[in-house]
């Protein structure tokens, strides 16, 4: 546990120290869309569910129409186990590092990068609770997201933005035996695609793109 929290730590100190600069572009990220477990070899067994993540950020504009973009989010996740139409959440403290390429004449950008993310609890909707030590406690993962400006005034701008994020780690721990996996499966991977909207507020300078 003392070692999931050090990394967490390490993950987020990027966040800690650009939260100090007064000039950088700040705001707020809310999403909704759907996720997945995606299994190698029994990917028949899971359906999609709904998801949704709200997350606070900041926005440091670089040479070249480049900018580095740290997120703090909450995020929900999980799938269906088919046949049963059993939901399960997964709740995640999750932080994005993502690199912005920014092509102001057509407003929009091309965010990719990196999150991590770490456990709170696992929820079932049967009412089956507990299975804590079934997971993995850390989740790490691609994010590809493509934005467009909607609408920007003085030093405010409203974003749309387009998110597929995929897992490079397994969200079960299948050195236990769990309803929701068997020996068989090789690993199992969160697989999320999500549409949000940014407020984005720039102070002391015009929005991004404007």
């Amino acid at each position: 546990m003392k070692k999931d929290i050090v990394w967490l730590l390490i993950c987020l100190l990027p966040l800690f120290g650009f939260s100090q600069i007064n000039t950088l572009n700040k705001g707020i990220r809310i999403a909704y869309g759907m996720s997945n477990i995606h299994d190698q070899k029994l990917n028949s067994s899971f359906g999609y569910k709904p998801s949704y993540s709200i997350c606070l950020f900041i926005d440091d504009n670089l040479k070249r129409n480049l900018s580095y973009r740290v997120e703090l989010s909450f995020s929900n996740k999980g799938t269906k186990q088919l046949p049963l139409e059993k939901t399960i959440n997964l709740n995640y403290i999750t932080a994005n590092q993502l690199v912005g390429k920014h092509f102001k004449k057509v407003k929009t950008a091309l965010y990719a990068g990196i999150y991590e993310g770490y456990l709170l609890n696992p929820q079932f909707d049967l009412g089956y609770n507990g299975f804590y030590y079934y997971f993995n406690v850390l989740d790490f993962g691609l994010t590809l997201r493509p934005s467009i400006v909607v609408l920007a005034k003085n030093q405010i701008s409203l974003q749309l933005d387009f998110e597929t994020s995929y897992s490079l780690v397994s969200v079960y721990n299948n050195t236990n035996q769990l309803t929701l996996t068997t020996p068989e499966s090789a690993w199992t991977r969160n697989f999320c695609f999500n549409i949000g909207i940014n407020l984005v507020f720039a102070p002391g300078r015009k929005s991004k793109f404007m």
